[in-house]
């Protein structure tokens, strides 16, 4: 993140005093405050609830996850990013909870993987390297759930193409499969989604035909389409559920090597056809696709069943994935007190002292508040900003009176 110049506004004034040769970290004292201000508010909207109780004792929930990419490397001995011969047959991922990513795992390098559905936190349990301990639970040995379903996204990987996902140089849409049967809830990139091909410069004149993000409400990848084929067929041109299916573009080698296949044998189809072209048409008829699902597809799903009763391809398939007809609900820790700063907070903890020390707490903040703002008076007055080295002798002397 750059740094910036902030300058005083002054209300009787319509321009703002410019410093052209003063440092990128000067700032005056008020937008210093207005800036803390702002920080606090952004970090409250990415962290909004309150990280005080890890989420293993509830077992297998959706809930939001994170993958400690440091505790997994120290566990499998990766170095390099490299894993030795030795480990590739017993790799162990993780996955922590909202809280334990703020408490137990702040200073490690972490993958945000959104939610995902039946899982159990990992932390202080024994897919951490030994001694790693949950700060919440007190707990650094406890047994994994079993029925935790790790893939690439917790090597922070995602897409069929298997690529990081870099929020500062991604230009495109991520969009995760609802159903995740086979793919286990993995987000994929939109161009990944219309053609296998590697996206070129002008890859959004490919996705003239994608939908809207605010025009379907759940989206099935192909994979999972592919695993319950029979289902997907009998539903795909219901335009009540289904708002787009689309279609996955192979890239030319499949045509190619199909032809060269028909040109060897020399063989004609019935209908006059080379037996390849033949082929290359009915590979074509199978090819994969993918379903955007319309808002409300619930009930349309419930719809579907009722309108066919005897069906056991349908029955089958909702035994399976009840979470599609009803609401999926994100477990969601409590919310923290969003409506305090930084000085109300202190204000909270010296209110909570014994009566004697609370006063003098708050004849301490007092004192300390009026010699700050006498110190800065001066800065005000004459239009001058204050730098780090002035804060940091003001704080020096009033330590050395106080000593």
């Amino acid at each position: 993140m750059q740094s910036s110049q902030y300058t005083e506004y002054q209300s009787d004034s319509t321009e703002k005093p410019e410093f052209s040769s003063q440092s990128d970290s000067i700032t005056t004292a008020w937008d210093y405050l207005v800036s803390q201000e702002q920080l606090e508010k952004e970090a409250k909207l990415l962290m909004p609830y309150d990280p005080k109780k890890c989420s293993y004792e509830m077992g297998e929930i959706r809930q939001q996850l994170y993958a400690c990419l440091t505790c997994y490397k120290s566990k499998n001995e990766i170095e390099n990013d490299q894993l030795s011969e030795a480990n590739k047959q017993k790799i162990e991922y993780n996955a922590i909870c909202y809280s334990c990513s703020i408490q137990c795992h702040s200073g490690h390098e972490l993958v945000e993987l959104f939610t995902k559905r039946d899982f159990q936190c990992d932390c202080g349990t024994t897919r951490f390297p030994n001694g790693s301990e949950c700060n919440l639970r007190k707990s650094n040995n406890d047994i994994p759930s079993s029925s935790n379903i790790y893939n690439h996204n917790f090597q922070g990987l995602f897409c069929h193409c298997d690529s990081i996902y870099d929020p500062q140089v991604e230009t495109g849409n991520m969009i995760q499969c609802r159903l995740g049967d086979v793919c286990n809830e993995d987000w994929y990139h939109d161009y990944c989604l219309v053609t296998e091909a590697k996206p070129t410069k002008d890859y959004k004149d490919q996705l003239k035909d994608f939908p809207s993000l605010n025009d379907f409400d759940g989206f099935i990848c192909w994979k999972c389409i592919n695993n319950n084929k029979d289902f997907f067929e009998l539903i795909k041109s219901d335009n009540k559920i289904v708002h787009r299916v689309m279609e996955r573009k192979k890239i030319n080698r499949v045509k190619d090597s199909v032809k060269q296949e028909g040109q060897g044998s020399g063989k004609k189809g019935d209908d006059g056809d080379d037996e390849g072209d033949h082929q290359f048409k009915k590979r074509k008829l199978q090819q994969d696709f993918s379903i955007f699902l319309n808002p409300n597809y619930q009930e349309n799903f419930k719809a579907s069943i009722a309108a066919r009763p005897s069906s056991t391809i349908i029955s089958n398939f909702f035994k399976n994935f009840p979470f599609l007809l009803t609401d999926d609900p994100i477990y969601e820790p409590e919310n923290d007190d969003d409506n305090e700063s930084i000085v109300d907070l202190g204000t909270r903890a010296i209110n909570t002292l014994p009566r004697e020390q609370a006063v003098q707490g708050v004849e301490a903040f007092n004192d300390i508040k009026d010699k700050l703002k006498l110190f800065l008076t001066p800065f005000a007055e004459n239009d001058k900003v204050v730098n780090k080295e002035d804060i940091e002798t003001f704080f020096k002397k009033l330590k050395e009176k106080r000593t």
